[in-house]
């Protein structure tokens, strides 16, 4: 099952990479190169944010999510941040919600953040010595990939629908309580007044 994942995960990875080298050495001439990254990482950040929100069925949270995200570009913006802080920025909300969302155990946390930095430095020495966009996003999103096999149980959603089991037989049982009072019939009402 983990493998079903894996692989369109790295097809994913080849996807971006191809779609962020050609979005950037198309907009770079028109933009110039610190605002093209700046976009290519809102827009990349934007991305694998919807695609972690979506592919969980929690609901709870996604307006506390996305509220947060807003008030971190607006300090970006504000702050004219560098495009490193941009970068790590996206990262540690991303980080943060796929903690908050699919790993119940610290280990998988600690192996996310581990993942996440070493595919940050492994996008970033890509970058610098091969001075190629598209090597550099494919190292990023490539070991991202693997952070698919992390997340092999979901035990988080098991217990919503464990939950929503308890919660069904006990409106189940109120309902056939209440079925039975209806039922039962009636004193009239002249035996009530006497």
């Amino acid at each position: 099952m983990m493998t079903q994942r894996f692989w369109p995960a790295v097809g994913l990875a080849f996807v971006f990479s191809v779609l962020g080298a050609v979005f950037y050495h198309g907009v770079t001439p028109l933009l110039g190169y610190g605002f093209t990254q700046k976009v290519l990482v809102l827009i990349f950040g934007a991305i694998y944010l919807g695609l972690v929100l979506r592919n969980r069925k929690a609901r709870i949270g996604r307006l506390v999510v996305l509220s947060v995200w807003g008030l971190m570009l607006t300090g970006l913006v504000v702050l004219n941040a560098s495009v490193l802080t941009w970068l790590l920025s996206h990262l540690a909300l991303l980080w943060l919600v796929r903690v908050l969302y699919c790993y119940p155990h610290f280990w998988q946390a600690l192996a996310d953040a581990a993942l996440t930095g070493f595919s940050c430095i492994a996008a970033l020495a890509a970058l610098w010595h091969s001075h190629s966009v598209f090597l550099s996003l494919w190292s990023f999103f490539l070991i991202q990939a693997f952070v698919v096999l992390l997340d092999s149980s979901q035990p988080r959603e098991s217990k919503d629908v464990a939950g929503n089991a308890c919660f069904d037989r006990a409106a189940n049982a109120a309902e056939s309580a209440l079925k039975r009072l209806s039922v039962r019939p009636q004193k009239s009402s002249v035996t009530n007044q006497l």
